[in-house]
């Protein structure tokens, strides 16, 4: 067998045992890079509810609020 098919063999299998651990760290980043901005997403739409509700909604007494 040549040494360049050897090679590609060895190479092959190299990359189909790494294979899986990449797309791991890939899908955890894709993960985390999701849950970062779902939770930019909500944070920002807290922020605008909450600055819109005080632009709309007169302030409610405190004791309606515990009641």
């Amino acid at each position: 067998m040549p040494w360049e098919c050897r090679d590609a063999k060895h190479l092959n299998g190299i990359f189909t045992l790494l294979l899986p651990c990449v797309q791991l760290m890939t899908n955890i980043q894709v993960l985390t890079a999701l849950n970062w901005y779902l939770t930019a997403v909500n944070i920002h739409q807290v922020l605008a509810t909450s600055v819109e509700g005080t632009h709309d909604m007169p302030p409610t007494p405190i004791s309606q609020t515990i009641t």
